[in-house]
């Protein structure tokens, strides 16, 4: 997963093909196909459709393997690969089911595109204000770049651009705290 974090899709891809050819348990079978559909999807390569499927006939119907099929068809919408609906808006439900906080805060990340793209900006902020709660008791820092951004198209949305501009300079202010972050993956 450390090649995937420091953005060396090919490699990522690679080692989880090998992951997926090894895998012992159904779990690590989940694991090598949702880490390969994300590497696909990244690199807006078409078989990310089909990665999606074969992980959703690999799950066992668990609240978070449903979240996560449906963060992937969000994914595919956002790059091209799949068609944005108003249906996708229908499974906030999904998130209140789950014990996994990095699926949950993806999952919430690009619900918030999703209500963005729709003009649903008062609903997108206040899955924000969830989100951030989510940071703060996982301290998914990390995350906090994607959760600025998504709040300043909202807030543009409801064309509050002082808001917006706080939240971009939040943003900002965010990636550069974790440049060094962000180099140390690239030497794993």
């Amino acid at each position: 997963h450390s090649a995937y974090l420091a953005g060396n899709l090919d490699r990522a891809s690679l080692l989880l093909r090998d992951a997926l050819e090894t895998a012992r348990t159904k779990r690590d079978v989940r694991e090598a196909l949702w880490g390969q559909f994300l590497c696909a999807v990244e690199s807006e390569q078409p078989e990310g459709r089909n990665l999606l499927n074969q992980f959703a006939a690999a799950v066992d119907q668990h609240p978070g393997d449903l979240m996560r099929i449906e963060t992937g068809r969000i994914l595919l919408a956002f790059h091209g690969l799949g068609e944005f609906s108003t249906d996708l808006l229908a499974t906030i439900h999904l998130a209140d089911h789950v014990n996994d906080c990095l699926s949950e805060s993806s999952f919430l990340n690009g619900w918030m595109g999703i209500a963005v793209y729709f003009g649903r900006y008062g609903e997108a902020l206040e899955v924000a204000s969830r989100q951030r709660a989510l940071v703060g008791t996982y301290r998914l820092d990390f995350v906090l770049p994607h959760l600025f951004l998504r709040e300043a198209t909202a807030y543009r949305g409801q064309r509050r651009f002082r808001d917006c501009r706080v939240a971009l300079d939040r943003a900002e202010a965010a990636c550069t705290e974790q440049d060094g972050f962000i180099e140390s993956l690239k030497i794993l």
